[in-house]
């Protein structure tokens, strides 16, 4: 009883901070996506059943409908089949959940922010996830299509094609859990300890990012200047692939020049 003293001492004064790891579940929360054949976990919703309305007047309640892999959970050794006659979560001992631990500052990986205003919208990372998940056919056409600047050009109505088709060949599984765990995480505070020489891309006409994103990354990292291609969207390679080949091979030969005029040092 001493060290459950001395904790519930140390918590109300401050010395021992509880960090709680948990996070709110909405019908957004990033799920466990397996590859057919296998079954998938349902993703979190909420059935609301009553608020304080006439179907319960004093109440507010709902009906959870949810995976049991979803969100922060515990996995009990029965849950693999490693463990399969072994303790379920009702069972686990609660000694088993109290341990020493490394903390791991992933500060860096949190979802963006809601003052982040470049780039894709939350709503719109929500609705192409939903996309991919119900209709992939039509999103990888949709994609296919919206990486070149808008309306198409003639020109290139053959090669926005089959970049649709080479956006069919992929997974959809796998280019769901892609794009979810890409707009799940944040690398910001990462870009000022890049200190090699970078070259921002883009295309004046791209319908993913504008010109306030490459501004963003030129001033983040140390070492970077951006190129616009004037006439391309979100493709440079592939619209202006003759100019695009030329910067890149400028810029590699400038490495090579900065890097022999150093040795030679």
């Amino acid at each position: 009883m001493a060290v459950l003293g001395e904790l519930a001492e140390a918590l109300r004064s401050g010395s021992v901070e509880v960090i709680d790891l948990t996070a709110p579940l909405v019908d957004t929360t990033p799920i466990l996506l397996l590859p057919e054949p296998f079954a998938n976990t349902s993703r979190f919703r909420l059935e609301q059943l009553s608020r304080y309305d006439e179907r319960g007047p004093g109440w507010y309640w709902n009906d959870i409908h949810t995976g049991e892999h979803t969100g922060t959970h515990l996995d009990a050794p029965v849950h693999w089949v490693t463990g399969r006659d072994g303790l379920d979560v009702s069972q686990a001992p609660l000694s088993t959940l109290v341990a020493p631990a490394v903390v791991i500052d992933m500060t860096a990986r949190v979802r963006n922010d809601a003052r982040w205003d470049l780039g894709l919208s939350p709503e719109a990372c929500a609705a192409r996830s939903l996309a991919i998940r119900d209709d992939y056919e039509s999103f990888a056409f949709s994609a296919g299509q919206a990486i070149f600047a808008q309306p198409v050009a003639d020109a290139q109505s053959g090669l926005a094609t089959w970049v649709s088709r080479e956006f069919a060949r992929n997974d959809p599984a796998a280019m769901a859990a892609v794009w979810e765990s890409l707009v799940a995480q944040d690398m910001r505070v990462l870009l000022g300890s890049i200190r090699h020489p970078t070259l921002i891309v883009h295309g004046a006409h791209s319908s993913l990012y504008g010109d306030g994103t490459a501004d963003h990354l030129v001033a983040a990292l140390p070492e970077a200047r951006a190129l616009r291609f004037e006439r391309s969207g979100h493709a440079p390679h592939l619209e202006e692939p003759d100019l695009f080949n030329a910067t890149l091979t400028d810029f590699a030969g400038r490495l090579s020049r900065a890097r022999a005029a150093q040795t030679t040092e």
